[in-house]
């Protein structure tokens, strides 16, 4: 069963997790189904959803905090503006039946939610590549296809040998794209490979204290002929004979262990667009799958000085790259997407219906939260009041105007409400004459300085008239009196 997804941009398809997962036999959607898409399967067969639900939100949101409060540590202006987009990603959503849409994305590499997201829209443009181009997968292909214009599909799995030191990341990801590069370029897999797709993911060493171990997951689109057993003879042969090279030059060591940085060679279980189309998920899910509750405590496990190195190691380093044939036919997708948007009607911004609670560890309706629910500053709360964050300043200012503006929002929602759902409609008039008072009273000297005050000339008019009209009022009153 499969669960499609509503993201800001497009509607891609989820497969559910393994049974295993959360400690359950029942099939739970994935996370990132449950939190921006719409779902169509029986909910009802689930006897335990709702609890699914809420705990594979929580996995997705806390993580998104425990990399925040890391980033947050940071000297950096860009790695604090980081972690404060990370803790406002998702805070709102739009829920109507079974759809649950994020709103205000950071579209971070290292927000969770924005990198599943980010992969199940690349993964369907990807099937859709695939369904374009002029070779068919083997399993797949027509009869009378003929056996020059098949493909079959292999997975690969490749690393640079031993964990690097976080300082060597960025170079240690340099070396890997290389090295994939320049194989890809040999004339033995350029005879036989049609289309390339590689990813790459960086993860923390659990037995290396401050290493990580940047590695590749790839697929492989060779042509019908090629046996895995020559594509695995020429990977094993040129990978870690280049990949030692490129890492002792770079890194400055010797006698550098790559005896593991061939994991995977294999077929796909078939050569279909279901079983292509699992792998692709996989390769895209991000260095950890929330899905999965290993997957989700080895990420909180991982250390302040690992998220600091890797969102400031892979800055302007291309993590997916797609080559061949599969590069040009994602592409001409791309081209047709955009011309597809070009001509869609602008969509206005939905409107918030529910707030995401820290405190109840779930989304709840804005109807329903309350002061407890409405953390805008977690930063601020999670700081160590003896060693705080170097930009303390910086955060404290944004969270602070943001709670500041949230309490406001609130305040004048519930006027709003309250006055349209009274019958008064003598109150009106009242209301924006003291607005208007109210306003003229404001002096700039008072006012923050990121905000400017001013009043519409019509709005001044209309208030003069008013005024006019009951001093002439008051005159003719006060004439016939005397009189």
């Amino acid at each position: 069963m499969s669960t499609p997804i509503c993201s800001d941009s497009a509607t891609v398809t989820i497969t559910e997790i393994d049974s295993s997962s959360l400690d359950t036999a029942i099939k739970a959607p994935s996370i990132t189904s449950i939190l921006t898409t719409p779902r169509t399967d029986n909910i009802s067969q689930h006897n335990h959803v709702s609890e699914l639900r809420e705990r594979l939100a929580q996995n997705i949101k806390l993580g998104q905090r425990h990399v925040a409060e890391a980033l947050a540590q940071s000297s950096r202006h860009s790695q604090v503006s980081s972690a404060l987009a990370l803790t406002s990603c998702g805070r709102y959503a739009t829920v109507t039946g079974d759809f649950i849409r994020l709103l205000n994305r950071c579209h971070r590499r290292s927000c969770p939610a924005c990198t599943l997201i980010k992969g199940r829209q690349l993964t369907a443009r990807t099937l859709k590549a695939i369904n374009q181009m002029r070779y068919s997968l083997t399993d797949e292909a027509s009869e009378s296809c003929p056996s020059y214009l098949r493909m079959k599909a292999i997975k690969l799995t490749l690393n640079g040998g031993r964990a690097c030191h976080f300082d060597n990341i960025k170079s240690r990801l340099s070396s890997l794209h290389a090295t994939w590069s320049n194989m890809l370029r040999t004339e033995g897999l350029k005879n036989h490979v049609i289309g390339a797709m590689r990813s790459t993911e960086i993860t923390e060493s659990p037995d290396d204290p401050n290493h990580a171990n940047p590695h590749i997951h790839a697929l492989l689109l060779v042509k019908f002929d090629t046996p895995l057993s020559e594509i695995e003879r020429l990977v094993r042969r040129y990978w870690p004979r280049v990949i030692k090279r490129n890492v002792s030059k770079s890194e400055k060591v010797i006698n550098h262990d790559v005896s593991c940085s061939v994991r995977e060679i294999k077929y796909t279980e078939s050569h279909t667009a279901y079983d292509v189309k699992g792998w692709l998920e996989y390769i895209t899910k991000g260095s950890y799958d929330f899905t999965k509750e290993s997957h989700t405590e080895s990420h909180k496990k991982t250390s302040r000085l690992y998220w600091l190195a890797v969102d400031q190691a892979i800055k302007g380093m291309r993590l997916i790259s797609l080559s061949g044939d599969l590069k040009e036919a994602t592409a001409k997708v791309k081209d047709e997407e955009a011309k597809e948007k070009d001509d869609e009607l602008p969509l206005t911004d939905p409107t918030p219906t529910h707030l995401w609670s820290d405190y109840r560890g779930r989304f709840v309706s804005l109807a329903e939260a309350d002061t407890h629910d409405a953390n805008m500053t977690p930063l601020v709360r999670s700081s160590s009041y003896i060693s705080p964050p170097p930009l303390f300043g910086m955060i404290a200012r944004h969270e602070i105007y943001a709670q500041l503006e949230h309490t406001q929002k609130q305040h004048y929602e519930a006027m709003r409400s309250r006055l349209l759902s009274s019958d008064n409609r003598d109150l009106l008039p009242i209301i924006d004459e003291l607005i208007t008072y109210n306003i003229k009273k404001v002096r700039d000297n008072q006012a923050p300085d990121h905000v400017s005050f001013y009043e519409a000339h019509e709005v001044e008019r209309s208030s003069l008239a008013k005024k006019r009209s009951l001093m002439i009022k008051n005159d003719t009153g006060s004439t016939e009196g005397e009189e």
